[in-house]
């Protein structure tokens, strides 16, 4: 790694198993998928009909609940997700990747019918204040990561 980048991200140095952002290949890369994954997020941000009704987290919310009560805050949040946080099993003739998808979705799902949700938009409490900093101007967070 380049003097100054650490290999994991704050977010991924919390949890055990996700591998680094800046892995393009091999078992566990995410990083193909990250460059692959954000031009489109960035295309559906900027969409003329949804532009005033998404931000992404924590980018543009900062660490917090992006959302209030006002008719004109933003209901649609992108946020960064890691698919093995959760265990999911395959149902017969599913692959994997659509498991983990479909498990994720429905534990999020629950945690916001349940009021839940919004305080992992908050992320952990034991960050800094230079650390909250970092990952709201640079590197991010995992959703489900406190």
């Amino acid at each position: 790694m380049p003097a100054g980048l650490e290999t994991l991200r704050l977010a991924e140095a919390m949890v055990t198993g996700p591998q680094p952002v800046w892995k393009l290949f091999g078992a566990g890369s995410a990083g193909s998928q990250a460059l692959t994954g954000i031009p489109y997020a960035r295309k559906l941000r900027e969409d003329i009909e949804l532009v005033r009704h998404t931000s992404v987290w924590p980018f543009e919310t900062g660490l917090a609940a992006p959302f209030g009560q006002a008719a004109t805050d933003r209901r649609i949040v992108f946020a960064e997700v890691y698919p093995s946080l959760i265990d999911s099993e395959c149902a017969e003739g599913e692959c994997k990747d659509r498991a983990q998808t479909r498990t994720l979705a429905q534990h999020f799902a629950r945690l916001d019918e349940k009021g839940r949700l919004a305080r992992l938009l908050a992320g952990p409490p034991a960050l800094t204040l230079a650390e909250r900093e970092a990952v709201e101007q640079e590197e991010g967070w995992i959703l489900g990561v406190v």
